[in-house]
C-alpha cells in the first residue's frame, strides 16, 4: 500500500485529477516486503547431493494505492473515465514516481497498473484502488546524474551507488559528446575492474550507452567494430572509483535499487508532525507547517515567522552584537 500523498505516472499525478491518497482497508499489522527468495539448485540423479547456485526472488513488487476525491465527494463517471485512461490507457511499462509531503522523491517503481477496482457505496463511486505490478521486487531511486567536461587529460572521480542489492551491478546510461576529431574515450571503473573504450571519434559525435547493453552513435555511418570494446560501464554497490580520459562532455545517469517496503511513512508524516533540523548552515522544516501545534512545545510557521508555543526549559537568544543570552 502506498501512503505518501502524491503519485506521478505518465506525466500526470493524482493532484491533476483532484484526488488524494487514502485507504478503506484496516491495518493488519504487517506489510509485504516482496523479497521472498527461493534457492536455485540441481539435484544429482539419485537425489543424494545437491549443487547450490544461490537464490532468486520469487515475486515482484505489487504496490497499490487508493484514491478518493479531494473534497470527499463521490467520484463522477467522467472523472472515473479520466482516471482509468490515465492509469490504463497504455500497455507499456512506465515509471511510477512517489513523493512525500514535502514534494521530494521517495522512490519509483517501473511497470504498469494491472488491476483497478472501484470502491462503491450503493451506485456511487467513492474511491479507486489501483494495483501496480513492477518488473522487479524493489523500488528505485530518483535519477542520479554525474556531469563533467573532459579536456583530454586523465580525470578521477567517485560515484556512490547506494543500492540495497549488494551483490549485483547496475548499468548506467552514459552519453558522451566528443569535441576533438579522432580522439578516444576511456572509462575505467577501478572498483569493478572494467574499462570501456571508444576509438577514433569524430568531432561533435554523440555516443550513447543505454542500460539495455546497447551502444549507438548519432553518426549514421558509424558501425561499431574494432572502435568499441563492447564493455559496458557497471556500478557495484558502494563507492565506485573512476578514471576517465577523453575530450568532450560526459554524462552518467542511473537509478539504484531501494528495498523500501511499500513506501512507508516517516514518523513526522504519519503523525502529521513538523520537524526542524539544520543541514549545513541552513535551517530546514519538514512536515505540515499549517497545522495547529498540539499540546506541549511545538513550532508553527506563520508567514515568515517561526512561532514557538509551550514551556521552554532552556533557550539561547542571539542579540545584536552576536553575544548569546540564555535562561539557564
Amino acid at each position: 500500500m502506498i501512503y505518501h500523498p502524491k503519485i506521478e505516472f505518465r506525466g500526470r499525478s493524482n493532484y491533476d485529477e483532484r484526488l488524494v491518497v487514502a485507504t478503506f482497508e484496516p491495518d493488519s499489522g504487517e506489510v509485504d516486503s516482496y523479497l521472498n527468495m527461493e534457492p536455485v539448485y540441481i539435484d544429482s540423479y539419485d537425489g543424494s547431493t545437491r549443487t547450490d547456485y544461490g537464490a532468486k526472488y520469487k515475486d515482484v513488487a505489487r504496490p497499490s494505492v487508493t484514491l478518493i476525491d479531494v473534497d470527499g465527494d463521490d467520484i463522477p463517471p467522467f472523472k472515473v473515465r479520466s482516471v482509468l485512461r490515465w492509469l490504463t490507457g497504455s500497455r507499456q511499462n512506465a515509471w511510477l514516481n512517489i513523493y512525500n509531503i514535502d514534494g521530494e522523491s521517495v522512490c519509483s517503481y517501473f511497470g504498469r497498473f494491472t488491476d483497478v477496482k472501484l470502491q462503491k457505496m450503493d451506485a456511487r463511486v467513492i474511491g479507486i484502488r489501483a494495483e501496480f505490478t513492477s518488473i522487479s521486487p524493489w523500488a528505485y531511486s530518483e535519477i542520479k546524474t554525474v556531469n563533467m567536461h573532459l579536456n583530454g587529460k586523465d580525470t578521477e572521480f567517485n560515484i556512490d551507488n547506494n543500492s540495497d542489492d549488494l551483490y549485483s551491478c547496475i548499468y548506467p546510461c552514459v552519453t558522451f559528446k566528443n569535441t576533438k576529431n579522432g580522439s578516444d574515450l576511456y572509462i575505467e571503473n577501478n572498483t569493478v575492474g572494467t574499462e570501456t573504450i571508444f576509438k577514433q571519434l569524430q568531432e561533435n559525435e554523440l555516443i550513447t550507452i543505454d542500460n539495455n547493453f546497447v551502444a549507438y552513435s548519432d553518426n549514421t555511418s558509424r558501425i561499431f567494430d574494432d572502435d568499441f570494446n563492447f564493455v559496458f560501464p557497471a556500478l557495484s554497490s558502494g563507492i565506485n572509483s573512476f578514471d576517465v580520459e577523453g575530450s568532450g562532455d560526459l554524462t552518467i545517469m542511473f537509478r539504484y535499487p531501494m528495498k523500501v517496503v511499500d513506501s512507508l511513512l516517516n514518523d513526522y508524516e504519519a503523525r502529521n508532525k513538523m520537524i526542524i533540523y539544520v543541514d549545513d548552515n541552513v535551517v530546514k522544516i519538514r512536515g505540515n507547517v499549517d497545522s495547529a501545534p498540539p499540546v506541549g512545545v511545538n513550532v508553527k510557521v506563520k508567514d515568515e515567522t517561526l512561532v514557538i508555543r509551550g514551556d521552554l526549559k532552556k533557550y539561547v537568544k542571539i542579540v545584536a552584537n552576536d553575544d548569546a543570552e540564555t535562561n539557564g
